[in-house]
C-alpha cells in the first residue's frame, strides 16, 4: 500500500493500456494525503478518455476539495460541463482558471470553442506569444488527446503554426476521426523540412511509430492507426 510505488504503478499500467489496473492504483495511492490530488485527477482523466463524464465529473470535484488551485480538474470540469452544453457550468470553471492562470491558453482556446467565431478565435491564435508558439499547441492538444478529445485535438492542431511535427499529430488525429483528408496532411508532414523540430513527448512517440509508417506501407495503402503496442523500444548495438 506504498503510495508512491501505486502512483507510479497507476502511470505505467495507464501507459500500458490497462485502465482498470491503472485506477486501481490511483485509488491506493489517493490514501495518501500526499497523491490524493494528483491520483484523483488521473482517475477523472482516465473516465473522461472512456466516456465516463459523470465519472471524470465527480473525481475532479473531489481533487478539488483538497486543492482548489488544480488547474487540470478545472479544465476537466469545463470540458465536462461543454460535453453537456452546459454553458453556465463551463463559464464557472473558465473564469476559476482566467483568475488562476491569466494567460491561460486552454480559457481561450475553450472560448472558441464554445463560440466558433473569428474573433475568439483571433484571441486564441494572437495569445500565444512565447517563442515557441508549436510546443504550446502541441501540449495543448496532448492534452486534449489524453482525455478522448480527438476532435478538439485536431481543431486546435489546425490553428497551429505548421511543421513537420504538428503535421503528423494532425494526419494521426484526422484518421482516428475518419477524415479522409488524412491523407493529403500526412503527405504534407512528410515533404515538411524537420530543421528545428525536436520531438520530445512520449505521446509524439506513439504518433511517429503509429502503424502506417511500418514497412512495405505507404499513406494510399493503409490509414493510420494507433496503439500503444506499435511503440517498440530497441536498442541500437551501434552505441554500445
Amino acid at each position: 500500500y506504498d503510495p508512491v510505488s501505486n502512483y507510479a504503478y497507476g502511470l505505467a499500467a495507464a501507459r500500458l493500456g490497462t485502465p482498470i489496473d491503472a485506477m486501481d492504483g490511483f485509488e491506493v495511492a489517493a490514501q495518501s494525503p500526499e497523491f490524493r490530488v494528483a491520483a484523483w485527477t488521473e482517475i477523472a482523466k482516465m473516465r473522461l478518455g472512456r466516456g465516463d463524464r459523470a465519472g471524470a465529473e465527480e473525481y475532479a470535484r473531489r481533487s478539488l476539495e483538497f486543492n482548489r488551485m488544480n488547474l487540470d480538474a478545472h479544465q476537466i470540469l469545463a470540458v465536462v460541463a461543454r460535453m453537456g452544453r452546459r454553458r453556465e457550468a463551463a463559464e464557472v470553471e473558465l473564469r476559476a482558471m482566467a483568475s488562476l492562470d491569466p494567460l491561460s491558453h486552454f480559457v481561450r482556446f475553450e472560448r472558441h470553442l464554445w463560440a466558433g467565431d473569428e474573433p475568439t478565435r483571433r484571441a486564441f491564435v494572437s495569445g500565444i506569444r512565447n517563442e515557441m508558439p508549436v510546443e504550446t499547441c502541441l501540449e495543448l492538444a496532448a492534452w486534449y488527446v489524453g482525455v478522448g478529445r480527438l476532435a478538439d485535438a485536431g481543431r486546435l492542431l489546425a490553428l497551429s503554426p505548421q511543421n513537420a511535427e504538428v503535421l503528423y499529430w494532425l494526419a494521426w488525429v484526422r484518421s482516428r476521426q475518419g477524415d479522409p483528408d488524412w491523407a493529403d496532411t500526412l503527405r504534407r508532414a512528410e515533404a515538411a523540412s524537420p530543421r528545428l523540430v525536436f520531438p520530445f513527448r512520449s505521446e509524439t512517440a506513439d504518433v511517429l511509430t503509429a502503424r502506417i509508417f511500418e514497412r512495405g506501407r505507404t499513406p494510399s495503402s493503409a490509414r493510420m492507426s494507433f496503439s500503444v503496442n506499435s511503440f517498440k523500444p530497441r536498442t541500437d548495438t551501434s552505441l554500445i
